[in-house]
């Protein structure tokens, strides 16, 4: 599929790309790209691999409410125990 790139920053920019890495725009362009999706599959993985292990820990057992916590740390009168 043909696209065709209407910003005047992002052409600058590719052609910038191109001059510095001595390849054909549509060369460099795809290189980034690939290296962009690749970093982005990785996150996405890590991710799934931390969801995954967070789920294998199970429940997070009932802690004190926040007003147990309150009623812990300060007296009737708003004052720290």
């Amino acid at each position: 599929m043909e696209r065709v790139i209407r910003d005047p920053e992002t052409e600058a920019l590719l052609d910038e790309l191109a001059e510095v890495t001595g390849l054909p725009a549509e060369e460099a362009l795809k290189r980034v790209v690939g290296e962009r999706l690749a970093r982005q599959r990785d996150v996405a993985r890590k991710v799934a691999e931390t969801q995954a292990w967070l789920r294998s820990l199970g429940p997070v057992p009932p802690g004190p409410s926040q007003e147990e916590i309150i009623a812990e740390m300060y007296d009737e009168n708003g004052l720290p125990r």
